[in-house]
């Protein structure tokens, strides 16, 4: 967990069986890939198109060659995918978070405790989880038993206008565009084919 005051984590569930599960301790992870072609039950395509991503350049300034050979009269950005890492699987919450200057202000606390209101389409079942601390340390113990490589941070929403780089391999499966922040994810990231190193 990082420095952030997080009141809070909302799941919201398309099924209700779902959410009976995570209720009794069972977490299903979809694929990486599912986020980046995710359509609601009312057929809006809302999937984030830098799920999967490990790298993003603005061609204008990146300098571009593909098996040694330079590409040229290259227009717009490029994105790198990983099918690897789209091959691995997350879960993600609605992280509820307060910022240091605002925690003695009642008025701001009640008026942003709340789920914003773009999260709705993703499902109509949806779960509060009060105590992130034993959450988050429940999760570890689960993780550490398991034999999953497995990592959980907040996600890096990032401007796909300004951003030109390869991220560093241990955020791989935490970058999203900054037109999902409102989503103010905490995902958790499982490898089901790489096992634990000892």
């Amino acid at each position: 967990m990082t420095n952030r005051n997080t009141f809070g984590f909302v799941k919201v569930f398309r099924e209700e069986k779902h959410l009976d599960d995570f209720l009794d301790g069972r977490i299903y992870f979809n694929r990486i890939a599912f986020f980046k072609s995710y359509t609601n039950e009312q057929g809006e395509k809302r999937g984030d198109p830098l799920e999967g991503c490990i790298g993003y350049f603005q061609t204008e300034i990146a300098e571009i060659s593909i098996n040694g050979v330079r590409v040229e009269r290259f227009l717009g950005s490029l994105a790198v995918y990983s099918d690897e890492l789209e091959n691995r699987n997350a879960f993600c919450l609605y992280s509820i978070d307060i910022p240091d200057q605002r925690l003695d202000d009642l008025d701001y606390i009640q008026k942003n405790f709340k789920l914003d209101e773009s999260n709705f389409p993703l499902g109509e079942h949806a779960v509060f989880v009060q105590d992130v601390a034993q959450f988050v340390e429940r999760l570890n113990s689960a993780l550490q038993n398991s034999t999953l490589e497995s990592r959980h941070m907040y996600a890096k929403y990032i401007d796909k206008s300004e951003v030109n780089e390869m991220f560093p391999e241990k955020y791989w499966g935490f970058h999203k565009s900054d037109e999902f922040i409102k989503q103010n994810e905490y995902r958790v990231v499982i490898d089901r084919h790489e096992l634990k190193r000892n």
